[in-house]
Parts: structure tokens; C-alpha cells; sequence
């Protein structure tokens, strides 16, 4: 599992020969020696792990009868499914808690467990013949496929699920599937996509402008928050500055629906001069997930590469300045829901944040406006017509090359937590 294991322990005859055990990675104490809690879950043994959430577990007949326990009435003990027969497996799903004990079992309410149908309360989700086991059992927006055999139609015709449906599938047949939903949230990063914007070029104190995409690979929406969940492994000062996911957008990014994050990165005045290898970590309910970036940091740079990276750090101080104008209503010549001008388009703050952006990406010279020069004027004059100024978060232009986070000027500003809270 994603964190942790789940293994089968032999326990004896008189408790149903193996039951299914779960450790979790985060009861690890760090000492080798010792063992790792380890939590009892139920009769039978692991098959899969599901989406690395969830235990199938195969639970016996013949084990349930030696455990005597009783299921079904008026039949053997450790009969699941009431054919007078101790011959299959009865098959129950179990979802730990990531940080234990505990956890729930998957109820199928077609099953004679949810009707009620059981006199002990094992939450066995379908009896087969057969289960087939493989770890690849993969997650796609929540769904997994759990393939399985089911023996419904071997002896006469029980309903053995419940459900009122009697399967076709048995010995030579193709297999039956049952699907489960898992509603714990999961994201990838889209490969390929995280990158500098333009250039990681950067002096000690500088900011350079990231980007990534994250595919919702979970069964659960996941709310976009520009301003949250970015974190990076160097403690080096981020601040997000877009997030816009691909349907609708609505602010949210639903199972299989892809986001793009811009965030601005400055980096730290100690940091030694070469390239250095820059983890980006999101985190979400609970997950986290991480990529790695190569940032080059220089000392000196000389003729267009100087001035264009004396554009491209006074771009990012009014742009970083209109973002944090537009964050929490700071627009204050705005009404929530109101437009701002932009090169003659009337734009929403966070549309014209990615223009911005846009023109940032396009570099230094590039033919017409769409370059870092005109992103700098640009948004020099929305955050000095609709925000609070550049000089309001303290971006005033500091010094150009070298050490930016001296105390000279720089790209430092107002700290956002003392405006903001967060």
C-alpha cells in the first residue's frame, strides 16, 4: 500500500488459519529492531492492494468453519453464501486508516451481510470460486477493477452476491469484474510539465517563475487554492500566483481533470553559486507528491544576458505586486466580479495575470509587446491604477546583479502573512 503493507499471519486452525495483518509506515520509530505495530484486520489473507488503499481479502470457507464462525442460517459453519457447501472464498475489502488503528470495510448493499442475512456481522462482499491475484491493481480517477470468478451458477442457481443477478462466469469462463470507488484524493504531476518559465537563471536573492500541471487521478474533487500546497525542499520564499484547472473552470479539479500552477520562487541570498537541484512538493488531503527541478544560480552576468535579466526581475516585481493586489480584495478600486483593463481587453484580475504571464514567457526582444519588457509596464500600471502600488509590498527596485536579498531593495516585499494571515 501506499503507506504501508498489508501481509497474512498464520494464526492457527481454531482462529481460521491466516488472517490479514496491516502495518503502517507511519508507526515507523525509526529503529530496525524493533517492530512495527501491526494491526489484526480480519480472517483470510490479502490478494491486492487496491489503488494502494484498500486489502482485497480472501477469507476460506473451510477456514471460516474451522474458526467456527456462522454465517449463513440454517447451514455449515463458515458457509457464506447458504449452498450447504464449504467450498469458496468469501471476499471482503478492507480500507485502513493511514495513520491507525482502524479503518472501514467496503459494504456491497446487495450482499447478504448488508440485508442483514448474516448471524456474525463478516461484511463479505461476494462469494468465488477463484480470485485472481496481481499487484497492478491501479487506480484511474478513483475506480479500480477487481477481476474474480464468481460460482453462482455451479450449484443450481444461488444468488450468491444478493444482488438478484445470476453471473455466467465459472471455471473456463471469462471472469467476472466488481469495481470499487475510492473517494481518498490522489494526484500525479502531468509528465514533462514542471519547468522554468522562460529561464532558471538566477543571481542569490533572485526570483525565477515555475510552472507545472497536476492530473486529479483520485475519486474525489480537489480544491485549487493558488496560495496553498506549493512547498519546496530548500526553503526558499514561494508565492503562487495562478491556478486555473481545465473545465470550467470552477476552482476545482474533478477526477481526471488536469490544472496548471504558475509560483514564483526567490531564492535564498546564501545559496551557493552552480546548479542545484530544487524539489517541488504539493500537498493535498493528506497527499503528498514531489518532482524535482535544476535551478542554475550564477554570480555574473554580462551585456544582453544582464539587461535582460534586470527586465525579467523588475517584470516579476510588479507582476508578483498585481497578484498580491488582486489576492483577498486588495483591488481596491474593483467590486468583486469587475474587470481590468489590459492592453484595451477587459480581463478578470486572474486572466490578466496569466497574460501577464504570457508576456513574461515570451523573453527579452521578442517581436511586438509579447516580452518580459512589456510585462514589467503592464503590470506596473494595473497595480498602480486598480491595486496598492508596487512600493505597497515593498518591490521598489533594488539592487539589479549579485546579492538581491541584501536588504538592498531586492524582491523581499511585505511578508503576505502579516497582510493576509496565511
Amino acid at each position: 500500500m501506499k503507506f504501508g503493507v498489508g501481509f497474512q499471519q498464520y494464526v492457527g486452525p481454531s482462529q481460521g488459519y491466516y488472517h490479514t495483518m496491516v502495518v503502517r509506515t507511519a508507526d515507523e520509530d525509526g529503529n530496525r529492531h524493533t517492530l512495527l505495530p501491526r494491526e489484526d484486520v480480519s480472517v483470510g489473507y490479502p490478494g491486492q492492494a487496491l489503488g494502494g488503499a484498500c486489502l482485497f481479502i480472501n477469507a476460506r470457507e473451510s477456514y471460516l468453519r474451522t474458526a467456527n464462525i456462522w454465517l449463513y442460517p440454517g447451514s455449515y459453519a463458515g458457509d457464506a453464501n447458504g449452498d450447504n457447501v464449504i467450498f469458496q472464498f468469501a471476499i471482503l475489502i478492507f480500507c485502513p486508516n493511514e495513520a491507525g488503528p482502524g479503518g472501514n470495510f467496503i459494504v456491497e448493499p446487495t450482499s447478504k451481510f448488508a440485508k442483514g442475512q448474516y448471524i456474525t456481522p463478516l461484511p463479505v462482499v461476494a462469494t468465488v470460486t477463484y480470485s485472481y491475484y496481481y499487484d497492478a491493481a491501479g487506480m484511474a480517477a478513483g475506480l479500480v477493477m477487481i477481476p474474480m470468478n464468481q460460482m453462482e451458477p455451479y450449484f443450481y442457481t444461488d444468488d450468491l452476491d444478493g444482488d438478484l443477478v445470476v453471473r455466467t462466469s465459472n471455471y473456463g469462463a471469462g471472469p467476472t469484474y466488481y469495481w470499487i470507488t475510492l473517494t481518498k484524493p490522489d494526484f500525479e504531476f502531468v509528465p514533462g510539465s514542471l519547468r522554468w518559465a522562460f529561464t532558471g537563471d538566477v543571481q542569490p536573492g533572485g526570483t525565477v517563475v515555475g510552472t507545472f500541471r497536476l492530473e486529479n487521478t483520485g475519486g474525489t474533487d480537489i480544491k485549487i487554492k493558488e496560495d496553498g500546497a506549493i512547498e519546496n525542499d530548500k526553503g526558499f520564499k514561494m508565492q503562487g500566483l495562478s491556478a486555473k484547472d481545465t473545465i470550467g473552470p470552477d476552482g476545482k479539479m474533478e477526477p481526471r481533470e488536469t490544472a496548471t500552477f504558475y509560483f514564483a520562487m526567490t531564492v535564498s541570498a546564501g545559496s551557493p553559486i552552480g546548479p542545484m537541484d530544487v524539489a517541488i512538493i504539493v500537498s493535498f488531503g493528506g497527499v503528498d507528491k514531489q518532482d524535482t527541478l535544476t535551478l542554475p544560480i550564477i554570480l555574473k552576468m554580462f551585456g544582453d544576458d544582464q539587461s535582460c535579466y534586470r527586465h525579467r526581475q523588475n517584470a516579476l516585481r510588479t507582476l508578483r505586486a498585481f497578484d498580491m493586489d488582486d489576492d483577498d480584495g486588495m483591488l481596491h478600486n474593483l467590486e468583486p466580479g469587475d474587470l481590468v483593463l489590459l492592453d484595451g481587453s477587459a480581463l478578470a484580475p486572474e486572466e490578466a495575470i496569466l497574460m501577464l504571464l504570457s508576456y513574461y514567457e515570451g523573453g527579452c526582444q521578442a517581436s511586438g509587446h509579447n516580452d518580459v519588457e512589456h510585462a514589467h509596464s503592464a503590470s506596473s500600471s494595473l497595480t498602480g491604477h486598480y491595486g496598492m502600488g508596487m512600493e505597497y509590498w515593498g518591490f521598489a527596485p533594488g539592487q539589479e546583479e549579485g546579492n538581491e536579498g541584501n536588504g538592498n531593495g531586492g524582491l523581499t516585499g511585505q511578508d503576505r502573512k502579516d497582510v493576509y494571515g496565511f
